[in-house]
C-alpha cells in the first residue's frame, strides 16, 4: 500500500476541495471557450496560460489524466510562444504531476529538471525547491531513498519561505527514515512537519503527518499507538474532504486491527476504505482492502465473504499490474532517451561516428519495438488468463454456495429428526416413570400389608383393646393420606417422607408387638422442609428388612435410618437392620419373604434410573451384607443429588 505523492503536491495549491471540482471545471471551461473563440482579438495570453493551469488541476485530482495531459501541452506551448517563464514552469509541473499519477516517474523526473533548470536561470527560490520536490517524491516511489532524501534536503536548503512545502518535505523525510529503519531519525523529522503544519492551521498536512507517525508505529509493532495516530490522521483529513489520504489511513487501520486479531474492526475500516476507493477510483486502494477482507474472513471461517474478497483482490491486483507496466514503460522511455540524447552528442564529433551511432539507434529502436510488442503480447495474453481465472473463481463460488445451501437444509433436517426422536424418547421416560411410580404405590400397600393391617385392628377389637384398635386405625389412615398426596409429586420433601416412614414403621412395631424397633438420624444442618427426594423411595427398604431380616429373629431386632449431607448436592441415606442378612434369608425362604417386597425394591431402583434420565443426575443404590465373623445384618446406601 501507498499514498501517491502527487495528493499532497495537489494540496500544495489547490485551494478547493474535491466536492467544488466539477463546478469549478465548468466554470473553468466555460470562460477558456470563450477566450479561445475571442482568439486572436483577445490578447491576454498569460491569462489564458493560467486558466489552462487551473483547468489541468482539476483535472488530474478527478483521475482524467489523458484530457490533463493535452490541456498542460497547450499552456506549456502558449507559455514557450510568449515568451513566459514562469508559464513554462508552471507547465512543466502541471505535466510532472500528470505523469506522476500514472507512475510514470521517469517522465515526471525528466520534466522537473527541464522546470528545475529555468527556475535556475531566472534565480526563482521558490520554483526551484518546488521541482526539488518533484524530484524527492519521484525518487521516493522509485524506492531509490538515498536520491530522494538528497533533493528533498535541497529543496529545504533552497526554500524556508513556502512552510506548507516545508512541512510536507519533512513529513516525506520521515516516511523515508522509517523505511530505512532509521526510527529516532524518522520521529524527529515527522514531529517537525506536524508541528509546522499544525502552526499553520493545515489539517490535511497534519493528519498526513500522523498517518506516516503511524506507519512508524506499525513498523516498529506498536500498534495501540499505530491505532491512535491513523484515527487522529482520518478526524483531522475528514475536516479537509481529504478522501484520497483518509482512505490509505483506513486501510493501514484494518491491516493493523487484522494484525491484533480483532477482525470485526478490521473489517469495519477495510469496507469503508473499499467504498472509498470504488468512489474515487482508486485501484490500489481497493486492492488493498479486498486482501485484508480475504483474511478476515477467511480467519472467520466465513468461506462465501472469503471467496467474495479474494476475487476482487485477483481483479484489482491485476489492474495494478497495469501500473506496474506503466512504470517499466515509462523506464524503457527514460533509457530510451539518455541513449537517444547520448548518441546525439557523439554525433557532434565526427560524421563516421554518427552513421555509426545513427545504425545502433536504429538497431535499439527496432529492438525496443520487438521487446515493447512483446510485452505488450505477454501482458494481454496473462491479463486474458486472470480473466479465465476470475470466471472459474466465480464459477466455483457458485458450486460452493450451492453446495452450503444444500448442507445447511440437510443438517437443519437432522437436527429437527434428533430434536424429535429426544422429544419421543423424553415423553417415553415421562410414561414409563408414571408407570412405575403408579406400580410403587402397589407395590408399596401391597394386598398383604393392608389385609395384615385389617386384621390387626379386628385382632385389637377382639381381645376388647379399642384404644389399641382406634391407635392403628388412625395410624392408618394417616400414612394412607400421606401415601396418596405424595404420590402426586415427582419430588416431596424430606419431612414428609420421613413422616410417612416413621408411620408405616409404628404400625409394623404395633402389629409384631415390640419386636420392631427403629432409629432415625437426620445430620442438624439438614433443612428438612427444603431438601427434596422423590416420594415413597425408602418404604421398600425398611420393608424388607423388617420381613428378610428381624422376622426371622425370635426376639426381633432394630432399624436404623441414617441420613447425612456430605456435601450440598448430594444427600446419602443408609438403612442399617441387625436381622438375618439376606443369605440366611435365602435359606430359610420364609414365607413372608414373597415376590412382592424385592419387587416393591427393584421398582425404586428403576424409578431412579428414570429420574436420572430426565433430569440428568447420577443416582446410586448399594446394598451390602455386614459381618462381624458371622453376618449380623444388612446395610443399604442410597445417594442422590439433592
Amino acid at each position: 500500500m501507498k499514498i501517491i505523492y502527487v495528493s499532497i503536491l495537489f494540496l500544495l495549491n489547490i485551494p478547493f476541495v474535491s466536492a467544488q471540482a466539477d463546478t469549478r471545471l465548468e466554470m473553468l471551461n466555460k470562460r477558456l471557450d470563450s477566450l479561445l473563440k475571442s482568439a486572436p482579438s483577445f490578447k491576454n495570453d498569460t491569462l489564458k496560460v493560467l486558466l489552462l493551469a487551473e483547468v489541468t488541476k482539476i483535472k488530474t485530482e478527478s483521475v482524467n489524466a489523458d484530457s490533463a495531459r493535452k490541456d498542460a501541452l497547450v499552456m506549456l506551448k502558449l507559455a514557450e510562444t510568449i515568451g513566459w517563464k514562469k508559464g513554462q514552469m508552471y507547465g512543466y509541473k502541471m505535466l510532472a504531476q500528470v505523469e506522476g499519477t500514472q507512475s510514470k516517474y521517469y517522465s515526471a523526473i525528466e520534466l522537473a529538471n527541464k522546470g528545475r533548470a529555468i527556475a535556475e536561470s531566472v534565480k526563482d527560490a521558490f520554483w526551484e525547491a518546488t521541482f526539488l520536490r518533484i524530484l524527492g517524491d519521484a525518487y521516493h516511489w522509485l524506492e531509490k531513498p538515498e536520491k530522494s532524501m538528497h533533493y528533498l534536503n535541497l529543496q529545504l536548503k533552497t526554500n524556508q519561505n513556502d512552510k506548507q512545502n516545508v512541512a510536507a518535505t519533512y513529513i516525506d523525510l520521515g516516511d523515508i527514515h522509517t523505511k530505512l529503519k532509521k526510527f529516532d531519525t524518522a520521529k524527529t523529522h515527522i514531529e517537525k512537519g506536524i508541528d509546522l503544519a499544525h502552526s499553520l492551521g493545515n489539517n490535511t498536512f497534519e493528519g498526513y503527518g500522523f498517518a506516516i507517525y503511524g506507519i512508524w508505529a506499525k513498523t516498529q509493532g506498536l500498534y495501540t499507538k499505530a491505532i491512535d495516530y491513523f484515527l487522529k490522521a482520518i478526524a483531522l483529513y475528514e475536516k479537509d474532504h481529504s478522501d484520497y489520504l483518509k482512505t490509505d489511513a483506513q486501510n493501514y487501520l484494518a491491516e493493523v486491527y487484522l494484525s491484533q486479531k480483532e477482525y470485526k474492526t478490521a473489517i469495519d475500516f477495510a469496507e469503508r476504505a473499499f467504498a472509498n476507493a470504488q468512489r474515487l477510483n482508486i485501484y490500489y486502494s481497493e486492492r488493498d482492502a479486498s486482501k485484508t477482507l480475504y483474511e478476515c474472513y477467511r480467519l472467520l471461517g466465513n468461506t462465501p465473504k472469503a471467496l467474495e474478497s479474494h476475487i476482487n483482490w485477483m481483479k484489482y491486483k491485476d489492474l495494478m499490474s497495469e501500473e506496474s507496466t506503466n512504470q517499466k514503460l515509462d523506464a524503457l522511455h527514460y533509457e530510451y532517451e539518455n541513449k537517444k540524447q547520448q548518441q546525439l552528442i557523439a554525433q557532434q564529433n565526427t560524421e563516421n561516428q554518427q552513421q555509426r551511432k545513427n545504425n545502433i539507434w536504429l538497431t535499439s529502436v527496432l529492438g525496443l519495438i520487438l521487446i515493447f510488442v512483446a510485452f505488450l503480447w505477454f501482458v494481454n495474453r496473462k491479463l486474458k488468463e486472470k480473466s479465465s481465472e476470475i470466471e472459474n473463481y466465480q464459477s466455483e463460488l457458485k458450486k460452493l454456495n450451492s453446495e452450503l445451501e444444500n448442507r445447511v437444509e440437510q443438517r437443519t433436517d437432522e437436527l429437527y429428526a434428533t430434536q424429535q426422536e429426544l422429544f419421543e424418547q423424553e415423553s417415553e421416560h415421562r410414561k414409563r416413570l408414571y408407570e412405575v411410580e403408579m406400580t410403587a404405590l402397589r407395590a408399596q400397600m401391597n394386598p398383604h400389608f393392608i389385609f395384615n393391617v385389617l386384621n390387626s385392628i379386628n385382632n385389637f377389637t377382639l381381645s376388647n383393646n379399642p384404644e389399641s384398635a382406634s391407635i392403628y386405625l388412625t395410624k392408618f389412615s394417616k400414612l394412607i393420606r400421606l401415601v396418596l398426596e405424595n404420590s402426586k409429586s415427582e419430588l416431596i420433601t424430606l419431612q414428609s417422607e420421613l413422616e410417612a416412614l416413621r408411620l408405616y414403621i409404628e404400625l409394623e412395631a404395633m402389629r409384631f408387638k415390640g419386636k420392631v424397633q427403629y432409629e432415625i438420624n437426620v445430620q442438624e444442618d439438614i433443612d428438612q422442609r427444603f431438601v427434596q427426594l422423590p416420594p415413597l423411595l425408602l418404604q421398600p427398604y425398611i420393608e424388607n428388612a423388617i420381613w428378610h431380616g428381624l422376622m426371622h429373629k425370635v426376639q426381633g431386632g432394630k432399624v436404623w435410618v441414617n441420613i447425612v449431607q456430605p456435601n450440598e448436592n448430594l444427600l446419602k441415606i443408609e438403612i442399617v437392620d441387625n436381622g438375618v442378612g439376606r443369605e440366611k434369608a435365602r435359606e430359610l425362604k420364609s414365607k413372608t419373604a414373597t415376590k412382592d417386597k424385592s419387587f416393591g425394591m427393584q421398582i425404586t431402583s428403576d424409578r431412579l434410573k428414570i429420574l436420572s434420565q430426565l433430569y440428568k443426575i447420577d443416582s446410586q443404590i448399594r446394598i451390602v451384607d455386614l459381618e462381624d465373623g458371622h453376618t449380623t445384618g444388612t446395610k443399604v446406601t442410597i445417594e442422590i443429588p439433592c
